[in-house]
C-alpha cells in the first residue's frame, strides 16, 4: 500500500508565453493600420510616446526573452523559500510572427526555452503540453480522424 504524503503539492503552470527575439521596446505597439498581426518588431519605427513597453505590451505584441528569464528568476526565488513540486506548462512557446516561422527556428526556440527552465528551476519535473505555436506551420492539423497536430 502507498503511503499517501500530507505535504501539497505546489504547481507552478505557465503557457501561452509567445516568446518573442524580434521585441523591441518603445517600437510600434499598435500596427493595425499597417494591417500586421505582430506589433513590436525591430522592423518597425520606434515610437516614443505610445510605443511597446519594456517588459511586453498588452496591444499586438508578444514577450521579449528577457521578460521570460525574469518571469523564471521570480518563480526561482519562490521555489526557494517553498519548494515548487512540479511544473506545468501548457503550450504556446513560438511568437505571432508565423510567416517567418520554420521548423528549425521553432525547434531551436523551444529548446531554448526548456534549457532557460532546467537552469533556473534544476530537479523539477516539467510536464509539457504543446500548443497550436509549436507546430509548423501553425494551426495544422492532419486528417480529421487523427486527434494530434503535426509537430515538429
Amino acid at each position: 500500500r502507498r503511503k499517501i504524503s500530507q505535504k501539497p503539492l505546489r504547481i507552478l503552470q505557465f503557457t501561452d508565453v509567445h516568446i518573442d527575439p524580434h521585441y523591441v521596446a518603445n517600437s510600434t505597439a499598435n500596427c493595425k493600420e499597417l494591417k500586421r498581426p505582430l506589433c513590436c518588431q525591430s522592423d518597425l519605427e520606434l515610437n516614443v510616446e505610445d510605443g511597446a513597453g519594456y517588459w511586453g505590451d498588452y496591444r499586438e505584441c508578444d514577450i521579449p526573452w528577457y521578460t521570460f528569464k525574469n518571469f523564471l528568476d521570480f518563480a526561482a526565488n519562490l521555489h526557494k523559500k517553498s519548494p515548487i513540486s512540479y511544473i506545468y506548462f501548457t503550450g504556446d512557446i513560438i511568437n505571432h510572427r508565423v510567416w517567418e516561422g520554420s521548423i528549425n527556428e521553432n525547434i531551436q526556440v523551444i529548446k531554448q526555452m526548456f534549457a532557460m527552465v532546467k537552469r533556473r528551476l534544476p530537479g523539477i519535473k516539467v510536464f509539457p503540453v504543446v500548443g497550436n505555436h509549436e507546430a509548423f506551420p501553425t494551426n495544422v492539423c492532419l486528417e480529421e480522424d487523427q486527434s494530434r497536430f503535426k509537430y515538429t
